[in-house]
């Protein structure tokens, strides 16, 4: 009786509740989860199988970002994002995949300010924090040794991208709209009609430059100079693979 009375019950009751969670499973979390996908500039669908989680074994502020953004909803709003940036919709946030790294940077740092003092500024303090791993930074001040620091793109290499996150989200502060300001500009918005060169700031001082060859000894006791001369050295002497690399050093030497 025992043994037919088991039967019945796994087909009546928990056979038809495991196929109820089975559906409520694939219907909260779909399936095959170990992919990602990403719409091209042709408007083509593109998968790739990823391992694990697909990002769980990556140590970037990515992760941050998204375990906050889980708790949306559920006891933070939109507002309160430390670590990533919230865009109206899904097409906003393909339109910005689409752009190249000039494109973005001029268009979030439109002035080329520090982006520290504006709407994204407590987003941007936090990925300061993150890639110096100092809790205590406060303001572009507290960063102004790293405006020199070089990186190595696209994988942030060498200083773990301390040097282009501190000219992006302080890009005045390190000299970027001053025609005699920082060598190294990598990471703000410069070049030629791009925001740094046209700013009120940048043209104001290109007027007032006055043309005027210094000595030896006075080039040695500025500043500017020897930013120039650090940041040159220090691009010869980094251990990537820099085309010039002996060049600079040399330079630097000279220098």
């Amino acid at each position: 009786a025992i043994p037919t009375l088991t039967l019945l019950v796994y087909f009546f009751m928990l056979s038809p509740m495991v196929d109820t969670l089975h559906d409520v499973s694939l219907a909260m979390c779909g399936g095959n989860k170990a992919f990602v996908w990403e719409i091209d500039r042709r408007g083509v669908v593109l998968l790739s199988r990823t391992t694990g989680g697909g990002w769980e074994d990556d140590v970037g502020i990515k992760n941050l970002a998204v375990e906050e953004a889980e708790e949306v909803g559920f006891g933070i709003s939109q507002n309160d994002s430390k670590y990533g940036v919230w865009l109206q919709d899904v097409d906003s946030l393909s339109a910005a995949t689409l752009l190249n790294s000039e494109e973005i940077l001029d268009a979030n740092n439109a002035d080329c300010g520090d982006v520290l003092d504006g709407p994204q500024g407590r987003i941007a303090l936090e990925q300061l924090r993150f890639v110096h791993q100092n809790q205590s930074i406060q303001g572009c001040q507290d960063v102004l040794s790293s405006c020199s620091s070089v990186t190595r793109m696209p994988d942030l290499g060498l200083d773990n991208g301390r040097g282009w996150f501190t000219r992006m989200f302080c890009s005045a502060t390190c000299g970027c709209r001053d025609p005699m300001g920082a060598i190294n500009v990598q990471g703000c918005p410069y070049g030629q009609g791009r925001p740094c060169q046209q700013s009120s700031r940048f043209e104001q001082l290109q007027e007032e430059l006055v043309c005027i060859e210094r000595s030896p000894e006075e080039l040695r006791n500025s500043t500017d100079w020897s930013s120039w001369v650090d940041a040159i050295r220090a691009y010869g002497e980094a251990t990537a693979d820099f085309p010039l690399k002996s060049d600079a050093v040399k330079i630097a030497d000279a220098m």
